[in-house]
């Protein structure tokens, strides 16, 4: 396994990234498709599935009610490290993208502000230190999606090796889902920004 390889796997050896929420609960996977009445639609593991044809042409099914829209070329599919994960990528080196999604949403008592607090602390306990030393360098509304949604940038050392993480947040009535980008080194830069804009943009939701 290279070093590379190596750093993709360590990022994802914690639930560095995940709210406290009952693992059972967590990313529903495709595992296969059929027709309802003469419409292809994909299967998911947890007994939901969801139109083909709601997705925009070249479009790839995440999970229930979302899709990724973006470039391959750009975001290369990777095989997520974990159950809690429905999707990851890598745009190179030293940055990559996830995206989990979980069967709880607002109805459930799920808010932003949970959200915010859970992602802080699980990262906190990644790195085996205080909550009050996870360096968040801002928390943004994001107005794309219908859903409350915020941005979460902060930034954690996983065995000495620094991360700096953007977790888009949206919250529907009985889902959540983590849109994610991190990077390797301590600062947000211009190019993580424009690259986590970026993946957030190839999110398509029902």
């Amino acid at each position: 396994m290279d070093s590379m390889r190596s750093l993709f796997f360590m990022a994802f050896g914690t639930s560095l990234f995940l709210a406290p929420i009952n693992g059972s609960a967590c990313a529903q996977q495709a595992v296969g498709r059929t027709l309802v009445d003469g419409k292809s639609v994909t299967l998911f593991d947890n007994g939901t599935w969801s139109y083909e044809g709601a997705q925009e042409e070249g479009c790839r099914t995440l999970g229930a009610g979302i899709s990724f829209c973006g470039s391959s070329d750009t975001w290369k599919k990777t095989a997520p490290n974990g159950s809690d994960i429905a999707a990851s990528f890598r745009y190179d080196d030293r940055n990559y993208a996830m995206v989990i999604v979980e069967t709880v949403g607002v109805e459930d008592g799920v808010s932003l502000q949970f959200m915010r607090n859970a992602v802080v602390s699980n990262a906190a306990d990644g790195a085996n230190v205080p909550a009050e030393e996870i360096i968040v360098f801002g928390i943004e509304p994001y107005e794309r999606f219908k859903y409350p949604t915020e941005t979460v940038v902060y930034g954690a050392s996983l065995d000495g090796l620094n991360l700096t993480y953007a977790n888009t947040i949206i919250t529907k009535p009985h889902q959540t889902l983590q849109l994610i980008t991190y990077a390797v080194g301590t600062d947000y830069t211009q190019q993580h920004k424009l690259l986590h804009s970026d993946f957030v943009d190839s999110i398509e939701l029902e």
